[in-house]
């Protein structure tokens, strides 16, 4: 079986190629944000400065001294009276009492309010009365004179604060507005053009006036010969038309695009291998030689190809557009480029984890959406608002989901170019180590979900190589009442034997619970098995084990006389397992996939009849169900059930198992399916699992009866009828007017008793039971003798229904669970328990 890693990428490519209308849209949409982002009239980036090239005509605009506040006062709340405008300030010492009353004279404030310390005057300050509050650091309430170093920081009520007016801890107590100078001053002609009213006309101006009197109470004690300082203000304008200063923030709309900037192309990833493992693809890829890890490997190689080469376009895209300089040092830009690496890689990591839990397209989905929304609203935030001061909390964030580091990184990378003094190597450093520990985290939640869930009705056991220990044979079992061997009818002499079950049991590992008790049968070639059960009853079970998927705890299945066990990677060359999906890649043509399916089989020393192979499976398909070019998520359920069996058909695969094969399909789709079946079942051998009777009747050469894990019966539908009917009907057609009575008293003469059970015009049908077998025989032959003298046109005997015997059989004494013990001390023990006779119970290599 050549299954290589070049065959295996050319499909995973060709998966990629299909999905080439979700990739544009994804790379538009990608674009589209960008673009939003890199014009926004708020944001930092390059196309977003203010631009330096004004007409000729500009004029000077006188600036507003440093002593009037008018400006600002005529622009707040206009219900806010004149009187009303205080100035607080604390500690209520001296020094700050003197330089507040300096400071309020010369501003034409009302008055002061002295407050002992910060959090007093944070609690108690009046926002309604109070224009701004005065904090004087590092110095206590019983200063006189002037300190030797100031340090003084300016609070405001909330209409003037940064970040959210209703927060109130220390650093929001900030400017909000912001700008850039204009060299030549600004252009009032330009009436789309606002000035930044309120860090020219009220922070400039309180702070200038207590650096003022805090320096003439300096030079009164140190006199100086230095002239006093000259400061001139000039105005700032921000390009936001119709907008007042309080709605900027020149972050917001730039970091929330860019924490949903990668968002589409994580849900595609998502959809696409959750969408192949609810198919069920990379088990049957596993059955077929495929290990996990390079089915792994090569999906990621893939995925990393087509993500890597969008995220250099945007990425070094947005890069040389947000800087503000050429002189772009090398070392950044490839800093950059690993980290485009890293994060390509943790969305692929994180999209296998979150598709592995759920298994399903629309649930992986939803939950990487909940996630993607969740971190931005509980971390979002605050990595915006923190990440320059507190490292630790930084570091947590952008590890707990790669959705933050995008715009921590973008923003990085841009100061690291243009503010290369406020980067940090602990800035850096955070990035990339919470980047690689994500990654590992996410790895590893995926290797263990991997390792304790191999794949979909895959054992663990039999993907890692690790076979339970044979147990012991002699060992008494406890099942309750075998069924007699009576009930089982093996093939005709001389039919080939390809599959033989001895003694399986299996056990549910949660519960104890025995699924498959003492299966023994026999599959032959040119036949089709049916496995007749209900719900529950152990046909998957029965046919993973038959498969070479899952282990028995005890038992031995021989191929051709070998045992599968021996080398089960041969073994599974000729065998076939369709069920959950059948396996069958949504987004591929029906070309495509019996193209993979051909190359997958064929040895590579018969590629000659390869075009041969493909093309009588792709006319099968395309005379029956569709073009060849239809993909398969297009086709119904019953057509993908028909792709899938052929897909199993191909080249020599001697044992076919299928599970529920005609669910869901139409009448028309089931006439096609088990045509193809008999077309092809000369040389093989199929296993049909089905709780369909009708279906069990008609298409099966030899049906087993399972129930609650036992095989209760095994024959052709002649023999089980023969076996288990506890009646038959003996139909009568009689000529128009000739009287029942003769023939009722002739039936009688060998079958005292009877009486017709219907009688519907001329036909009379008589009910005898079974116990009267020998007797009808002897009956009919004279009834065949006598027929015509009595008026009998026809005669006509009819077995039980396929449902009463199953009925029969599956209702009759399976009412109890056991759980099988590991060895003779243990069965010993719950026969003592039980008050039962350890000799009663002879051993299975000895029970027939």
């Amino acid at each position: 079986m050549p299954a290589t890693f070049g065959l295996l990428f050319k499909h995973n490519v060709l998966i990629e190629v299909a999905l080439w209308r979700r990739t544009l849209f994804e790379t538009i949409t990608v674009l589209i944000l960008l673009v939003i982002i890199l014009v926004n009239p708020i944001s930092y980036t390059k196309s977003l400065l203010y631009s330096r090239q004004y007409s000729e005509d500009d004029r000077e605009i006188v600036s507003h001294k440093l002593d009037n506040i008018d400006l600002l006062k005529s622009i707040v709340d206009s219900r806010r009276e004149q009187t009303k405008f205080n100035l607080a300030y604390c500690p209520n010492s001296v020094f700050a009492k003197q330089v507040a009353n300096a400071v309020a004279t010369r501003l034409e404030l009302n008055t002061t309010i002295a407050f002992e310390d910060s959090d007093t005057l944070q609690n108690q300050f009046d926002q309604r009365t109070t224009l701004a509050a005065i904090v004087f650091e590092d110095t206590d309430a019983n200063l006189e004179t002037p300190p030797k170093v100031l340090s003084v920081s300016i609070r405001f009520p909330s209409e003037f604060r940064t970040l959210n007016s209703f927060l109130t801890e220390d650093r929001l107590w900030l400017t909000r507005c912001s700008g850039f100078v204009n060299a030549k001053r600004d252009n009032v002609e330009e009436k789309e053009l606002y000035q930044d009213i309120y860090i020219r006309e009220t922070f400039l101006q309180i702070q200038h006036q207590v650096f003022m009197e805090w320096l003439h109470q300096l030079r009164a004690i140190y006199p100086s010969s230095y002239t006093e300082p000259a400061v001139e203000v000039f105005n700032i304008r921000l390009k936001v038309p119709d907008e007042r200063c309080s709605s900027i923030d020149v972050y917001t709309v730039p970091l929330f695009l860019f924490n949903f900037l990668y968002l589409l192309p994580f849900i595609n990833i998502l959809r696409n291998i959750a969408g192949q493992m609810r198919n069920n693809v990379f088990s049957h890829q596993w059955h077929y030689g495929y290990g996990f890890v390079k089915q792994y490997l090569c999906l990621i190689l893939v995925l990393f190809i087509r993500l890597i080469i969008l995220n250099f376009f945007y990425g070094t895209g947005h890069f040389f557009w947000s800087v503000e300089t050429h002189n772009v040092q090398p070392l950044v830009f490839f800093g950059m480029l690993a980290f485009m690496v890293i994060f390509t890689l943790e969305m692929i990591i994180t999209a296998l984890a979150i598709a592995k839990i759920f298994g399903n397209g629309m649930n992986a989905v939803l939950c990487g959406i909940v996630l993607w929304l969740f971190n931005y609203a509980i971390f979002g935030v605050i990595l915006r608002r923190y990440w320059d001061q507190h490292g630790n909390y930084i570091f947590l964030i952008l590890s707990s989901f790669m959705s933050n580091q995008i715009p921590y990184c973008m923003q990085m990378f841009q100061r690291s170019v243009e503010q290369t003094h406020v980067i940090h190597f602990m800035d850096v450093l955070a990035l990339y180590v919470s980047a690689v520990f994500n990654l590992l985290i996410f790895t590893l939640c995926f290797v263990l979900l991997q390792w304790r869930m191999p794949g979909r009705l895959i054992s663990s056991r039999v993907c890692y190589s690790k076979r339970r220990k044979k147990m012991n044979m002699d060992v008494n079992i406890y099942l309750g009442r075998s069924p007699s061997w009576h009930n089982f009818e093996f093939g005709d002499v001389g039919s080939q034997e390809l599959l033989r079950l001895r003694h399986i049991y299996t056990i549910q590992t949660d519960t104890e619970r025995k699924v498959l008790k003492n299966i023994s049968m026999r599959l032959y070639r040119g036949e089709i098995y049916v496995l007749l059960g209900h719900i529950g009853s152990g046909k998957l079970s029965l046919l993973r084990v038959m498969s070479g998927i899952k282990y028995p705890i005890r038992g031995t299945v021989f191929f051709k006389g070998a045992d599968i066990y021996d080398n089960l990677a041969n073994y599974r060359k000729y065998c076939d397992f369709r069920a959950l999906g059948n396996g069958l890649c949504d987004h591929l043509t029906i070309e495509q996939t019996i193209n993979y399916h051909v190359r997958l089989k064929f040895d590579t020393n018969r590629m000659d009849r390869y075009n041969v192979e493909r093309n009588k499976w792709i006319d099968i398909l395309e005379a029956q169900i569709s073009n060849r070019r239809t993909r398969i998520n297009r086709l119904s359920t019953g057509q993908r059930h028909l792709v899938g069996l052929c897909c199993a058909l191909v080249t020599d695969t001697k044992i076919i198992l299928l599970n529920e094969p005609t669910v869901e399909l139409s009448p028309r789709e089931a006439q096609i399916f088990w045509s193809i079946i008999a077309m092809e079942k000369e040389h093989r051998a199929f296993v049909v699992a089905t709780n369909s009777i009708d279906e069990a009747e008609a298409v099966g050469n030899r049906i087993g009866i399972l129930s609650m894990g036992v095989l209760e019966a095994s024959g052709t539908p002649f023999f089980l009828r023969a076996k288990f009917s506890s009646s038959v009907e003996l139909v009568l057609i009689k000529k128009p007017h000739v009287p029942d009575t003769p023939i009722t008293e002739f039936i009688s003469q060998y079958i005292p008793g009877t009486e017709p059970e219907n009688e519907i015009g001329d036909t009379l049908t008589y009910k005898i039971d079974a116990v009267h077998r020998p007797l009808l025989q002897k009956m009919l032959i004279h009834l065949e003798n006598n027929g015509k003298s009595m008026g009998i046109e026809n005669i006509r005997v009819v077995g039980s229904e396929m449902s009463d015997i199953y009925m029969k059989l599956v209702t009759s004494f399976r009412v109890q669970q056991q759980v099988i013990p590991d060895h003779k001390h243990s069965s010993m023990r719950w026969c003592r328990a039980s008050n039962c006779d350890v000799s009663k119970f002879a051993p299975c290599s000895t029970r027939k």
